[in-house]
């Protein structure tokens, strides 16, 4: 049965693919927008820090996030399951990307903005892979990571050329709401697997038997 395998695994490199892009692209330029759009800068008692330590400081909030989200997301598996969990986590990630691109925010909600993002675009990891492990048989489970992992690695390098492109031609919000529309489309992906008609994980038995439920 297809569904058991082939079809989830090209929907899987789709997400993948849009996943990728959008992770490459927020690390190698969430700087610059953030230093370019907002250029703030803070002082600690005699120590003036200016709009590229801000940007630097904000980048590793938006890491530190996505490091203890990880937790969280193992937890949210366990309980509800790694489809619904990487489902909403990009919903979330795309939601809050639309508004760091579109909204002009003061220095703290700029910063609670990117933690929820980081948290949501890094807080899947659980759930995909967990959801990586279930579909590949035990014998192709090695093979099943490597092939995902060759697409992502693949779109996610072409992410920051484009992304500069985009910068330079159009302006660097106007990248970034494509990165949130990523997100969004890496979302679609996750969806298509509710269906049966895709992903098929009742009971195994015969693949004519199967095709019918």
């Amino acid at each position: 049965d297809r569904r058991r395998y082939l079809y989830p695994m090209l929907v899987l490199v789709g997400y993948f693919a849009a996943y990728s892009v959008v992770v490459q692209g927020t690390v190698a330029f969430i700087p610059a927008f953030i230093t370019d759009v907002y250029g703030y800068s803070f002082s600690l008692g005699t120590i003036d820090f200016g709009p590229e330590s801000f940007a630097d400081f904000t980048l590793s909030v938006l890491l530190v996030g996505a490091a203890f989200s990880r937790f969280v997301g193992g937890y949210l598996v366990d309980r509800f399951g790694h489809l619904s969990v990487l489902f909403w986590t990009l919903i979330v990630a795309s939601v809050t990307m639309f508004v760091f691109a579109l909204a002009s925010l003061g220095p703290i909600l700029l910063l609670v903005v990117l933690l929820i993002f980081g948290v949501g675009l890094w807080g899947n990891s659980p759930a995909r892979d967990s959801l990586v492990s279930d579909l590949g048989p035990d014998e192709r489970e090695g093979r099943t990571f490597s092939y995902l992992w060759t697409a992502s690695r693949i779109f996610g390098a072409i992410s920051p050329t484009a992304i500069g492109f985009l910068a330079d031609s159009a302006g660097i919000r106007e990248g970034f709401t494509y990165l949130a529309g990523a997100t969004f489309v890496a979302a679609l992906f996750v969806a298509i697997l509710f269906s049966d008609r895709v992903f098929y994980q009742g009971p195994s038995g015969s693949p004519d038997a199967t095709l019918d439920d």
